[in-house]
C-alpha cells in the first residue's frame, strides 16, 4: 500500500506506450527516466529494464522490472513477454543528452 498521489496521473514509460519520441527537446524528467531504463540495460549487459514508471512527478510508482531471466522472482514476465518488451526498448529508445 502507498500514499495516495494527488495530482495529473502520467504513464511516461508505460509498456503499452510505444509513442515515447524522448529527444532533447523532451521535458528534463523524461530525458532522466529514459535515461535510467538505458542506463539499467546497460549496467546489467542488456539482461534488464525497469519499465512502466508512472505517477505524478516528481512521485513516481508501479515501476516493473523486465529481466530475460526466468528465474527471477520480480519478473511477472513469460520469457516471450520479456523479451517482446526489451525488444520494443531497443526500437524505440533514442538517447538523448542524459543519456
Amino acid at each position: 500500500m502507498e500514499e495516495y498521489i494527488a495530482g495529473s496521473w502520467e504513464k511516461p514509460l508505460h509498456p503499452a506506450n510505444t509513442n515515447h519520441d524522448i529527444d532533447d527537446r523532451s521535458p528534463a524528467i523524461m530525458q532522466l527516466l529514459s535515461a535510467f531504463q538505458h542506463w539499467i540495460y546497460m549496467y546489467t549487459n542488456g539482461q534488464m529494464i525497469i519499465t512502466n514508471i508512472q505517477g505524478v512527478v516528481p512521485l513516481l510508482s508501479k515501476p516493473k522490472i523486465i529481466d530475460l531471466n526466468p528465474e527471477a522472482h520480480w519478473s511477472h514476465w513469460s520469457p516471450f513477454e520479456a523479451r517482446d518488451v526489451m525488444n520494443q526498448f531497443l526500437v524505440r529508445h533514442t538517447c538523448s543528452r542524459a543519456c
